[in-house]
């Protein structure tokens, strides 16, 4: 019987704590998006309930918001490490405009209204995130690859090279 070079990973000492089934950023993250999305679910019964519809209307929508911004969230974490921080922090700025524009527009203002304020939270959304993203120095995904090599050392050797010894 012929083994394989691959051996399983309790095979080679990793106990269940070290097994790399998943990373755990993606697990927070995710944690994260469905906790968000089951407030922002509640929050939409409470706002719908109180402006005067019934209980089971209000459920109703509650429910369509927790898996719509669950559904948005959830693509924004798998997508997200795609793209440049520019284009993360207008997708954060257009999840988060659009959403708290639903939600001011449940409250019975008109849709013009309803636009202006979703807009206006989402540009301040986008500059908070641009802030956020260029200032905490996050990579982005297309040099990773190169940020490690980059930090590499390197030996130096004078007078060899490109450029003539005389120089």
């Amino acid at each position: 019987m012929q083994t394989s070079p691959r051996r399983h990973a309790a095979d080679r000492g990793a106990t269940a704590a070290t097994a790399p089934n998943r990373p755990r950023s993606m697990t927070t993250a995710a944690g994260l998006v469905a906790t968000a999305a089951f407030v922002y679910g509640a929050y939409m019964i409470f706002v719908d309930r109180t402006s005067g519809d019934s209980l089971g209307r209000a459920g109703i929508l509650g429910l369509i918001s927790f898996v719509v911004s669950l559904a948005l969230g959830l693509l924004v974490i798998g997508v997200q490490r795609f793209l440049i921080n520019e284009q993360r922090a207008l997708l954060y700025g257009a999840v988060f405009g659009v959403t708290t524009g639903f939600m001011y527009s449940v409250t019975g203002p008109s849709i013009l209204r309803c636009m202006a304020v979703g807009a206006m939270l989402g540009a301040a959304m986008f500059v908070v995130s641009l802030y956020l993203f260029r200032n905490l120095r996050v990579p982005e995904p297309h040099t990773r690859r190169w940020t490690r090599r980059a930090n590499q050392r390197t030996p130096v050797v004078r007078g060899r090279g490109h450029m003539p010894a005389a120089f």
